[in-house]
């Protein structure tokens, strides 16, 4: 009866421009495109002045997480000024990601029904892939466990 909702990246000390360019490099250089529509893995990237929808065709990762992931660890092993955090909750995300020079990813919602059949096929989940409850429900169950 849980839901496993997606946690949600977000990059501090990024140029909205540099990343998109660093991205579009490393879809090209590994046989993916990278655009606003089409079909693949989608993204939302938000920033402080728009919400951009991205989509990386012919992904190298077998699910959304593990496609953004990937560019992810990449593109911080060469911008060691940027840090990244991991975020549970839309809004939370969205709050976070309108300041300056911050950049948000909204990781669409784990399918349930495909979560085995995507274990079978990575082995290992990327890190922070999903969590089991909304961060409110843990945050809850957290301080009762306290008391």
């Amino acid at each position: 009866a849980l839901l496993f909702e997606p946690i949600h990246r977000l990059l501090s000390g990024v140029n909205k421009n540099d990343l998109l360019r660093a991205w579009h490099d490393y879809a090209a250089s590994r046989g993916m495109h990278l655009s606003e529509n089409g079909s693949g893995h989608a993204f939302t990237l938000i920033s402080a002045s728009d919400e951009q929808r991205l989509v990386v065709s012919q992904p190298e990762g077998a699910i959304p997480c593990e496609t953004l992931q990937k560019f992810l660890d990449d593109f911080l092993n060469q911008h060691s000024e940027v840090s990244i955090d991991y975020i549970h909750g839309e809004q939370s995300l969205r709050s976070l990601a309108s300041e300056p020079d911050h950049l948000g990813f909204l990781l669409p919602s784990i399918d349930k029904h495909s979560f085995f059949d995507d274990v079978k096929k990575l082995g290992v989940l990327p890190r922070k892939t999903f969590s089991m409850g909304e961060a409110r429900e843990k945050r809850y169950y957290m301080e009762c466990k306290r008391i």
